[in-house]
């Protein structure tokens, strides 16, 4: 196995977001939600496992992964404001796009620890040969 085989298969370290959310638990819930882009139906089995099998008088969790997307988006976090535009109006009804401007993203991109050394700082010229056949 090549070097570069091996350090893509490395497993990156959790980026740092500055947040406050109610408790550490409330946190790491909506992190895994969003780092591995679980959908609403898995995160709310998570938090019913959690809730079944903790033990515990009150849940620290979200009563539903809809309310922990809610408090994100209460957050007010510059880097995760989306743009609302208008792409289409048919049958009296309004379609809008959610979108990043390409310099929040690139600033998000950028904002990950230790992000250069995942850069291709090298490459191999490689030559392509094209054969037709007709």
């Amino acid at each position: 196995m090549e070097k570069s085989d091996l350090e893509l298969n490395v497993e990156e370290p959790e980026p740092e977001i500055n947040t406050n959310y109610p408790n550490e638990a409330y946190g790491d819930l909506i992190s895994l939600v969003t780092k591995h882009k679980l959908s609403n139906v898995t995160g709310n089995a998570i938090i019913k496992f959690f809730n079944k099998h903790a033990n515990l008088d009150k849940s620290p969790l979200p009563k539903s992964i809809e309310q922990g997307r809610k408090y994100m988006d209460n957050m007010n976090l510059p880097s995760l404001k989306y743009t609302k535009t208008c792409v289409i109006n048919y049958d009296n009804n309004e379609y809008y796009f959610y979108h990043q401007p390409l310099l929040n993203y690139i600033k998000n991109i950028l904002s990950i620890p230790n992000i250069p050394q995942n850069f291709a700082l090298t490459f191999e010229k490689i030559e392509v040969i094209i054969l037709s056949f007709m």
